[in-house]
């Protein structure tokens, strides 16, 4: 059990007010509005925390590029700082995923990241289900500003 990681979460426990216990003491799971889950999971190999959430399934075809395209997109624009947006073939789903290094992690840090983590993720989320391949501020912004990784073009 690493003790960090407990600290931390209990620190986050009393400042969101809620009763929060690692499952195999080195995870946590947060449902948000019953459509997101968050998971906080100790990377004990390499001493880091990982925020995760599964946003959307995204079968293979047209739509799937697209979404990956924008992800990249996105990927590449200083927005990044909460969090990267990657295709996860074990599930078949669009990830939001962020490390922290357990050393510089607090719970006062992690309690003003996970609104923005789960704005942004909520907001891909939001897109997908209504069939669009991405927030409309980040199909614009590609459209305004002609981002394009690796050269690639919507």
């Amino acid at each position: 059990m690493n003790n960090e990681f407990l600290e931390v979460i209990e620190g986050l426990s009393r400042l969101m007010n809620l009763p929060l216990t690692p499952e195999h003491e080195k995870s946590i799971v947060l449902a948000v509005d019953k459509k997101l889950r968050v998971q906080l999971e100790l990377e004990e190999q390499k001493n880091r925390l990982i925020v995760a959430s599964q946003i959307f399934p995204l079968d293979p075809g047209k739509f799937r590029e697209n979404v990956l395209l924008y992800a990249l997109m996105t990927n590449v624009y200083p927005y990044t700082l909460i969090g990267t947006l990657c295709f996860s073939e074990k599930t078949g789903s669009l990830v939001l995923y962020h490390y922290f290094d357990m050393e510089k992690v607090s719970p006062d840090v992690l309690h003003d990241f996970l609104p923005r983590f789960v704005e942004k993720a909520m907001e891909w989320q939001e897109a997908l289900e209504n069939s669009n391949p991405a927030p409309a501020q980040v199909v614009q912004r590609g459209k305004k500003h002609g981002i394009s990784p690796f050269g690639i073009r919507p």
